[in-house]
């Protein structure tokens, strides 16, 4: 059986919430843990803060606001998170079928139907083929 304090530490480990075990950089840090819990963005500062060894949150919001490297998205089960760039193809995929339930529970209570959410579709999609978009 494992000792409770060695479990501790490597999970503490692998969540780079030791000293030793902290990354250069958020984009080190995102890129490690995946995503990281945004639905409050001071809890996420913090979170980042213990994992990276210098945080600068001029830096972080300039990334994430202004930046490519990282991007603030609905991921699963509706909740916000901070996630790296290279991961939106992933992330996009995996909660389209969430999205488009949602754009279609709006459009209902608009009253706007299936059939007339189509028809709009084809004419925007039609009007813009060959031209700049």
């Amino acid at each position: 059986m494992l000792e409770k304090e060695a479990v501790n530490r490597y999970i503490l480990s692998k969540t780079h919430l030791l000293p030793e075990t902290k990354l250069d950089s958020v984009g080190a840090v995102l890129r490690d843990i995946v995503a990281l819990d945004a639905n409050d963005l001071e809890d996420a500062y913090f979170s980042l803060y213990l994992r990276a060894k210098n945080f600068n949150v001029q830096a972080f919001e300039k990334g994430l606001y202004q930046g490519t490297s990282m991007a603030r998205v609905k991921g699963l089960k509706n909740y916000m998170q901070i996630i790296p760039q290279e991961y939106l193809p992933a992330v996009y995929t995996v909660t389209m079928s969430d999205r488009e339930a949602a754009a279609m529970n709006i459009l209902k209570t608009w009253g706007i139907t299936d059939d007339e959410y189509r028809k709009v579709g084809s004419a925007i999609i039609h009007s813009i083929v060959e031209k700049e978009k």
